[in-house]
């Protein structure tokens, strides 16, 4: 199923790349295209070994999740607690 929402993704990034080179934006289609081809080198990775690299990608992102809504939580908590709220606390535990 990953390599199914990575494929979806590289082709709505590649229309949308398509869309603005017709529009003679083609600084802004290249930041698309850069982001399909990341997409891709992911993708290719995950083919290698997906049972072992599926997990690593998992565990990467869940830590990236975890940091982003520590340091929220941390930086201005008084002023945006609400609003700065990345994780329920079930989730976080």
């Amino acid at each position: 199923m990953a390599i199914v929402g990575l494929v979806a993704r590289q082709r709505r990034l590649l229309r949308g790349a398509y869309l603005l080179a017709d529009a003679d934006q083609r600084l802004e289609a290249a930041i698309l295209v850069r982001a399909m081809l990341e997409f891709l080198v992911r993708q290719l990775w995950l083919q290698t070994n997906p049972e072992l690299n599926y997990v690593l990608w998992a565990i990467a992102d869940l830590r990236a999740r975890l940091r982003i809504d520590r340091e929220l939580r941390e930086q201005a908590a008084d002023e945006h607690e609400e609003a700065l709220e990345v994780m329920q606390p079930a989730i976080r535990a």
